[in-house]
């Protein structure tokens, strides 16, 4: 060992201190405040992720009202926004609201887990998977929407949001009994009724979330009102 080169020995030392500070950060670029990580420098896009300093510093931590914009410009070039990472906001807990773009078409597994502040989040209908825990712990969080974009909502996605009084999620569908799995399972809702209004021709399923009433509407005729909406816009949110 005493028979290296003494810059050999420096060239070992600054080669370990710059893996350490590349390993060091989680993202590539900030712009006001929010931490960026880049997905794909050709096409020029990005996703909001966090500082990997966050664990040992509260002050790098998301806080307040956070508006998510469509592009960023970093040493003039322009990245749009198409995701928000796995655990960018994670235990963020003075965190209150979060505004996503329309750009955004992922959300990652635990992003916004126990943000125990969170009570507003807007979700674009752009987005089709809310990922496992995704607001697992949001005890804030007391509506949120679902736009008919999202195809899938997996396990735990909205797991102790104790204060969840009203969602609102695609609800015109063909078949009621393909979709209870899907809201009693992952959801955990619980159906309480079902029943058939003959005059309207449909077939009604009822959940009860807080104060809130939630109607799945199955079309038994193909003249319809339901039916004629599904054929028109798929299967959605039919009325509010």
């Amino acid at each position: 060992m005493n028979n290296i080169p003494k810059y050999a020995k420096a060239l070992a030392t600054i080669a370990l201190v710059l893996c350490i500070t590349t390993s060091t950060f989680a993202h590539d670029i900030e712009v006001d405040n929010i931490f960026y990580k880049i997905k794909d420098n050709t096409a020029k896009t990005v996703s909001v992720t966090y500082h990997s300093l966050v664990s040992k510093d509260d002050s790098y931590k998301y806080s307040g009202d956070i508006l998510i914009p469509a592009s960023i410009t970093h040493n003039e070039t322009t990245y749009t926004v198409t995701g928000i990472d796995s655990d960018a906001f994670n235990k963020c807990e003075n965190l209150t609201s979060v505004s996503i773009p329309n750009t955004v078409t992922e959300i990652g597994r635990y992003a916004f887990y126990y943000c125990t502040k969170l009570s507003s989040v807007s979700i674009p209908n752009t987005v089709t998977t809310i990922n496992y825990a995704t607001f697992a712990g949001c005890s804030s969080l007391t509506s949120i929407t679902i736009p008919n974009s999202v195809t899938t909502i997996c396990y735990t996605a909205f797991y102790g949001c104790s204060s969840l009084s009203s969602i609102t999620i695609p609800a015109s569908v063909k078949s009621i009994e393909e979709q209870l799995p899907y809201y009693e399972n992952i959801l955990g809702l619980k159906c309480y009724n079902i029943e058939t209004v003959e005059d309207q021709k449909v077939k009604t399923a009822f959940f009860k979330v807080g104060q809130t009433k939630i109607e799945l509407l199955e079309a038994t005729s193909e003249d319809s009102t339901i039916a004629k909406f599904i054929e028109k816009r798929g299967e959605g949110v039919h009325h509010i």
